[in-house]
């Protein structure tokens, strides 16, 4: 998707939809105009209205300007809400196609936080925009109206009022920088908050609790401090365009007052006048509120178009044969000092399941990473046996994260596979399926049956085990390869417990030893 051609389409699609309802209201603010001089001429009784007659018509007007404002309103929200939920969908298609080394960074939470920010705050700058349309009809039919009450009145706004507003208002180009730097201040915080929530949660210890919640104390006031200096400045700037509007405004008067004591100008025209301005100054007001609003779409889409600028995962799956080989691999974590793979090979057929072994930080978990194609190989080549299928593999990490359970339902349901029914009465969770919350062991016992009731004939597995009591690991263990042999799956897995030797001989052996 273009981002830039998506949203073209939906302001151009805005503006299509719009411009008649938006016409209409403007067209119902101008009759007001005509009422209030209606309404001057009643009291003046030089109009063959009466009293009741003019307020049921400025009734009606009010009515129909409701209805036409209320559809533009209607229309609007519909084609911004859209416009969301496509940004939001275009930011997902990004963050699971995006290349694992991005998650390397200190920073990545930030930038993903601040992209799906910008998804948000684009659309209701889409919707100012639309606010901004109606503001200058109803200017477009003002000016005219503006000109009939007192041409030279008029003259001296639009040629010395409104360019000097005009001027101030290119000042809100100067706040850019500042406002990108408190989106990405924001996203920082709430992805440091989210991560020392679950410090809280999950660890006990009080000194690292302390030192996290003081780093997080000083962020805040870093942000604090960056949120200060930005509405100072928009502030300062809001109130210097006010102040130089109110003495516009009293420009304007000593003008009329002039314009009067020359009998140039009558004192109910000036009546007319000021109720003419009065009229028009939301929609000149919302002219000045889209300024700010733009540049806010500005630095959100300039977020969002660097978001979509980082490189994509690019995974070419090429099968031969009945093993999977690896040739001359390498890779290393960006910020990592030394590579964890360098020239790596190896090769393991599929008649039996493979067991990785070797000491903590050897990289096990990585090798099964790549396998699994969430991280990328720098560097060598790769290929799969013929059983890998559009299901792609299947990988149980060590920080097992579980989708919704009602899924597993699901899969299962579609499988009704009697053996992988006797596998979940081993498990022992038949039970569990209808709760929400699950301890370690309970986890892993989930994440094996969802192995196997993927439809991946190859299964990783980091660790699977090592929730699991030692009472309930073999005999697990040895129920979860049985039932794998009978479904034709294939398993990976790495472990750096010992087993017995009658478990041993069930595996392929290999040994990473980080060297």
């Amino acid at each position: 998707m273009n981002l830039q051609i998506l949203l073209k389409k939906t302001i151009f699609k805005a503006f299509f939809l719009l411009s008649g309802p938006a016409f209409l209201a403007s067209l119902f603010d101008a009759s007001l105009l005509a009422g209030i001089r209606f309404f001057v001429e009643i009291l003046s009784e030089t109009s063959p209205f009466t009293i009741t007659e003019w307020t049921l018509a400025m009734i009606l007007l009010i009515c129909l300007r409701f209805i036409f404002l209320r559809s533009r309103v209607v229309t609007t929200q519909k084609i911004f809400r859209q416009l969301e939920s496509g940004l939001q969908g275009y930011f997902l298609s990004i963050l699971r196609h995006i290349q694992p080394r991005f998650f390397h960074h200190p920073e990545s939470d930030s930038k993903v936080q601040a992209a799906f920010e910008a998804t948000r705050t684009i659309p209701l700058s889409g919707e100012a925009l639309m606010q901004t349309l109606q503001a200058v009809l109803q200017l477009l039919i003002f000016i005219p109206v503006l000109f009939y009450l007192s041409w030279p009145l008029s003259l001296l706004l639009f040629v010395v009022v409104m360019p000097v507003l005009a001027y101030t208002q290119n000042k809100w180009k100067t706040i850019g920088p500042i406002i990108e730097k408190q989106m990405n201040s924001e996203a920082l915080f709430r992805s440091e908050l989210e991560q020392i929530k679950k410090l809280y949660r999950f660890w006990s210890s009080a000194i690292e609790k302390s030192i996290e919640t003081n780093r997080l104390i000083q962020l805040i006031r870093s942000r604090r401090t960056i949120s200060v200096e930005a509405g100072i400045k928009q502030a300062s700037l809001s109130f210097m365009i006010e102040s130089v509007s109110i003495l516009a405004m009293i420009g304007v008067l000593t003008f009329c007052g002039w314009m009067i004591s020359k009998s140039w100008m009558e004192p109910k025209d000036l009546i007319l006048y000021c109720s003419a301005v009065f009229l028009c100054y939301k929609p000149v007001k919302e002219c000045i509120r889209i300024f700010p609003q733009l540049r806010a779409a500005k630095t959100a889409y300039n977020i969002l178009s660097r978001f979509a600028e980082e490189p994509r995962q690019k995974r070419e799956v090429k099968t031969y044969g009945s093993t999977l080989k690896i040739t001359s691999a390498s890779f290393r974590y960006e910020n990592g000092v030394k590579p964890i793979f360098n020239l790596f090979s190896t090769e393991w057929e599929i008649n039996e399941p493979v067991l990785i072994t070797g000491p903590n930080g050897a990289g096990k978990s990585t090798l099964l990473r790549l396998i699994a194609g969430l991280e990328e190989w720098h560097s060598g080549i790769i290929s799969y046996p013929n059983i890998y299928n559009k299901a792609g593999i299947f990988f149980i990490s060590q920080n097992i994260v579980l989708p919704p359970i009602y899924l597993l339902n699901h899969l299962i349901k579609q499988n009704e596979n009697p053996y992988l029914n006797d596998f979940i009465e081993q498990a022992n969770v038949s039970h569990l399926f209808s709760s929400n919350s699950f301890s370690g062991g309970e986890k892993a016992r989930f994440a094996l049956i969802w192995a196997l009731a993927s439809k991946s004939q190859i299964l990783l597995l980091d660790e699977p085990f090592a929730y699991i009591s030692r009472f309930d690991k073999d005999s697990l263990l040895n129920n979860f390869l049985n039932t794998a042999k009978v479904l034709n799956k294939w398993i990976i897995l790495s472990s750096h417990e010992k087993m017995e030797e009658s478990m041993l001989k069930r595996f392929q052996q290999v040994i990473i030893d980080g060297k």
